[in-house]
């Protein structure tokens, strides 16, 4: 079976895209999949509602699966508790067709999307802002000082007690 060019531009993206991009990426579906469901829902389509909410509980949990706690500190647990509170809601849709769940959700995952689509567009336009890369700093020899106090406080001729002279190129 052949694909469409869609396809594989959007696989072609997808595998090319930085990581912050992909995060947002993530974002951007599970919204879609709860707007998706919040039609199922008008329309009465049960297994288009369970279809869509189980794409974005799957979007969700792959997120918060992701999650680093030990690097990720502070931001790492809000996250947590966040797609915790989203994967909650996204069951009481299911249980009730509920669609102010699904809006909810969405509420708290548009923040975040904006966000990381804003830090990966920053991201795609930092190599251009960004000044060339400066070498990394040099240490000179220490150098005597004729008539420089040695740590007795007399003139000493011989080098300071320095390591060196740290300057930046």
């Amino acid at each position: 079976m052949q694909r469409s060019a869609a396809d594989v531009y959007k696989t072609q993206s997808i595998m090319t895209a930085p990581p912050a991009k992909l995060v947002a990426m993530c974002y951007d579906r599970a919204i879609m999949a709860l707007r998706d469901t919040m039609r199922s829902i008008d329309a009465k389509d049960i297994q288009g509602r369970f279809n869509h909410s189980t794409r974005a509980a799957s979007i969700i949990a792959h997120l918060w699966g992701t999650l680093d706690m030990e690097q990720g500190g502070e931001v790492a647990k809000n996250l947590s508790k966040i797609y915790g509170y989203a994967m909650r809601r996204v069951q009481d849709i299911n249980m009730s067709s509920d669609k102010a769940a699904a809006e909810d959700v969405i509420s708290v995952l548009v923040p975040l999307s904006r966000s990381w689509n804003e830090l990966a567009n920053w991201g795609e336009e930092m190599p251009m802002a960004m000044p060339k890369a400066t070498p990394p700093p040099r240490r000179l020899p220490p150098q005597p000082v004729s008539g420089a106090a040695g740590p007795s406080g007399q003139p000493s001729n011989g080098p300071p007690q320095s390591s060196g002279i740290l300057i930046s190129a």
